[in-house]
């Protein structure tokens, strides 16, 4: 009748072995198998230029994704733009300057209409 006493000394043992395991890190099925390419990012890369325009007066704006644009201005600076929600045709804006798409050219104008400059797809 000693099998009873051993009985919890075998389950004991049992848990401590598996306490003391070395972690290699996470199970087998969620590692990357070897060989594999990372997936893409899935947040869009927001930097990837879509489309350039060439505007006058030496400015330059380029469309950066979906929803973001960037004028280049001809003093150096640069100004950020953020795709207005819903527009059709694509209207950015940022700081005090619009550009908005049209079907063959675009326009990047300042925010109280004036000095509005004629922009060409590269």
């Amino acid at each position: 009748m000693r099998v009873l006493p051993l009985a919890p000394i075998a389950l004991l043992l049992v848990l401590v072995t598996g306490c003391n395991r070395n972690d290699a890190g996470p199970p087998p099925e969620s590692r990357p198998a070897a060989g594999s390419t990372p997936a893409a990012a899935t947040s869009g890369d927001a930097t990837a230029v879509t489309m350039r325009y060439a505007c006058d007066g030496n400015t330059n704006v380029e469309v950066l994704g979906a929803d973001r644009a960037r004028a280049a201005l001809p003093d150096g600076h640069t100004v950020d733009l953020t795709r207005v929600a819903d527009s059709m045709p694509p209207v950015f804006a940022g700081g005090s300057l619009y550009f908005a798409i049209g079907s063959t050219d675009a326009h990047l104008s300042q925010e109280d209409g004036k000095n509005e400059l004629t922009c060409n797809p590269q």
